[in-house]
């Protein structure tokens, strides 16, 4: 069997997508945001009843579904409450930066967080992943790169709107992503045209406030 594009990468994608597409599940309407270039369109395809995709850039979708030239931090107003999952795959570490030839933007990511809130319906879930580590704003070869740190993510995601299901982290490690615990991965930066450290979360819209974070 042929591999899978994500497979073949020695980036972050390669246990990201996975992670992602093992929790997934069957999904009435789908939005997928940084969708230019994703290797896993068509997985998402298969198994979304309706998939959107939003990116600013020119979008291969597959067949089916539709695609948006918009960016995540002034999506359609008539989106509220509109998705049962997003997923955001290796997308909110350029938000607001100058980056895949898209000019920076003040306030991008606290926009960012509260769009991704108002197009989920109560009780939806985000699938996340980002470079983590130490706070760092540094460079990639398609320009402005970010590493959050937990307590950045956590004041984006904040408990009185979303609850946190899930986490896994991996490390690079001889050149290859290992699983991780966070102290393992907390003062990691950047390698490069890679993540040193990959957080991965599951959140779902809440309004009210459950406990939530990584112990």
């Amino acid at each position: 069997m042929a591999l899978a594009a994500w497979e073949k990468t020695d980036t972050e994608r390669r246990v990201e997508v996975p992670w992602m597409l093992a929790r997934l599940g069957r999904v009435p309407r789908l939005l997928d945001v940084g969708s230019a270039g994703a290797p896993y369109l068509d997985e998402l395809a298969a198994r979304a009843d309706e998939l959107f995709l939003l990116d600013p850039r020119p979008v291969d979708a597959p067949q089916g579904a539709v695609a948006f030239a918009s960016s995540i931090t002034a999506v359609h107003p008539f989106w509220d409450e509109f998705f049962d999952v997003v997923t955001c795959i290796s997308t909110l570490d350029h938000v607001g930066l100058a980056a895949y030839g898209l000019p920076a933007e003040d306030g991008a990511l606290e926009k960012a967080a509260g769009e991704l809130w108002r197009v989920l319906r109560p009780g939806g879930r985000l699938l996340l992943t980002t470079p983590a580590g130490r706070d760092l704003l540094t460079t990639h070869p398609e320009g402005g790169q970010r590493v959050f740190s937990l307590a950045a993510l956590e004041a984006l995601f904040p408990p009185a709107r979303w609850r946190w299901l899930d986490t896994s982290c991996w490390r690079l490690r001889k050149n290859r992503y290992v699983p991780a615990a966070w102290n393992d991965i907390a003062e990691a930066g950047y390698a490069g045209h890679r993540a040193a450290g990959v957080l991965a979360v599951e959140l779902e819209k809440a309004d009210w406030s459950p406990i939530g974070g990584i112990d």
